[in-house]
């Protein structure tokens, strides 16, 4: 079972940024960080299995603070599980979140899987 997604925001802080992190100062980064609107628009297509908008407004503040490089490291661990989980020869090559929205599209299978994936990697 998948934690919280602010059991994963904070993780993913105490991992990435600063150890001694609190919530006070996680509301506050995630009130002061530009997140991607393409990401908003993604997440906001899968409310329905997000359980409210703050799990939304977490999971596109992680994805909104991965560098490019590894944004692409991660997406060949997400197509490569995501192929294996499924038996799925469909070559995909995704670089940037344009084109994971698309290979997504309303797919919640793959939405689920990128969810997952993201708590795998990170």
């Amino acid at each position: 079972m998948l934690s919280s997604s602010g059991d994963f925001l904070k993780c993913y802080l105490w991992k990435y940024v600063d150890l001694s992190i609190n919530k006070k100062d996680m509301i506050q980064l995630r009130n002061i960080i530009i997140v991607s609107e393409d990401l908003k628009e993604l997440f906001n297509r899968f409310r329905n299995v997000l359980t409210n908008d703050l799990d939304v407004q977490n999971y596109v503040f992680v994805m909104s603070q991965i560098k490019d490089n590894i944004f692409v490291s991660f997406m060949t661990f997400y197509i490569t599980y995501y192929q294996r989980c499924l038996n799925s020869s469909e070559k995909v090559k995704i670089n940037n979140i344009k084109e994971l929205s698309n290979f997504i599209c309303y797919d919640e299978e793959k939405f689920k899987f990128l969810l997952i994936s993201l708590y795998f990697y990170f």
